[in-house]
């Protein structure tokens, strides 16, 4: 079974808004776009799988990271129907962006995806 992590990356990826891709840290070189996906946490018993995931989509504005947060949000929820997904719920959308120098324009959703393991 692979993690809820890469699960959702490869979601993202094959639903995604144009110009972004997602990954499961920050890539080198850098892209103007792009959104990063890791486990923050959860419970894990004999039956079932809590994952606490942190996705940050980062955009040249923070109106694009914001509205393609939202998107992605929407996308999350639709995991459900993968046969491996029992529930999935979004915790928060919020503004994480850096005020630099340099200025990045990040949104952070923090999302909880139930599995049955």
């Amino acid at each position: 079974m692979s993690s809820i992590a890469s699960t959702a990356i490869q979601w993202i990826n094959q639903h995604l808004p144009d110009g972004y891709t997602a990954h499961g840290s920050t890539p080198d070189p850098r892209p103007e776009r792009y959104i990063t996906v890791q486990r923050s946490g959860g419970v894990r018993t004999r039956y079932r799988d809590d994952a606490m995931l942190i996705v940050q989509v980062n955009a040249p504005t923070r109106s694009q990271a914001a509205d393609t947060a939202e998107q992605v949000a929407d996308l999350l929820l639709d995991m459900w129907r993968l046969p491996e997904i029992a529930d999935v719920e979004i915790h928060s959308i919020a503004d994480v962006s850096l005020n630099g120098p340099p200025v990045e324009h990040r949104y952070q959703i923090t999302a909880e995806i139930t599995t049955t393991t």
